[in-house]
């Protein structure tokens, strides 16, 4: 029989509910949580990469998707995203937003300043792949993270328009 390391068994074996484990911690400030546990948690929050906050809090790489998938990790998680998006006002529907308005830029249907080798000023339309791959890419984490934690994107009706018209 396969033993279990014990930071994949973080979840007590008790007959307590994950969702009562989770009351649990948030109402003791997860005082009790494992400090390497939090460790993780802080990490992974900060840059959303789970081999590097394992590594970070001093677990193998290879157990980051292990932790990230922990009920319990994925508590203190939202808790730290929700208290970073109260602290600075950068909620995910902000970040969201301001790249659904600046994609028709990097798109190259609208037009944005550019200087040019005169270091003049001008406008013009230009297709910024790097740019835009980068924004998709950037859009995806948020979404993701947003969805996974089961709240919408919160775009409004005209971005959501643009959006699935491709930015025209």
């Amino acid at each position: 029989m396969a033993v279990t390391p014990d930071y994949i068994a973080v979840v007590d074996e008790s007959k307590m509910d994950i969702d009562a484990q989770i009351l649990h911690q948030r109402e003791t400030r997860w005082d009790k949580f494992d400090n390497k546990m939090k460790s993780f948690a802080m990490s992974y929050a900060t840059h959303y990469n789970h081999r590097a906050a394992a590594e970070e809090a001093g677990f193998p790489k290879s157990s980051g998707l292990q932790l990230v998938r922990n009920p319990l990790i994925q508590a203190l998680v939202s808790d730290l995203v929700l208290q970073k998006q109260l602290r600075t006002g950068v909620t995910d529907d902000f970040v969201a937003t301001m790249w659904m308005k600046i994609l028709p830029m990097l798109m190259g249907d609208q037009e944005s300043p550019l200087v040019n080798s005169l270091g003049e000023a001008v406008q013009v339309k230009k297709f910024f792949a790097t740019e835009t791959v980068a924004a998709l890419r950037e859009m995806s984490k948020i979404t993701t993270t947003t969805l996974a934690a089961g709240e919408g994107v919160g775009l409004d009706e005209d971005d959501y328009n643009l959006f699935k018209r491709g930015g025209k």
